[in-house]
């Protein structure tokens, strides 16, 4: 077995709200939220990534819904992450 290595990819983070129109209807035009709005729901975004996680993913995340051999070879896990990193 070989040497698992640790990369950390970092990308912005980026939402469109869609807010109810005067019926009840989600509004066709979305505002579009900074990443500095989003830091403010940091807490509501780790519990939905942690609620969405599947138990058939195991410790492998999203590395299990890769369908290119290749890549299955080389990439063990993938796991969404928001906020600081530790240490």
């Amino acid at each position: 077995m070989k040497e698992l290595i640790t990369l950390r990819l970092f990308s912005p983070l980026s939402a469109n709200l869609y807010t109810p129109d005067e019926y009840g209807d989600l509004s066709d035009w979305p505002e579009e939220l900074t990443p500095a709005t989003l830091c403010g729901y940091e807490g509501e975004i780790l519990k939905l990534i942690t609620k969405e996680h599947l138990a058939s993913e195991g410790d492998r995340g999203l590395a299990v819904y890769l369908h290119n051999d290749s890549l299955q070879e080389k990439v063990y896990s993938m796991t969404p992450h928001c906020g600081k990193l530790a240490g």
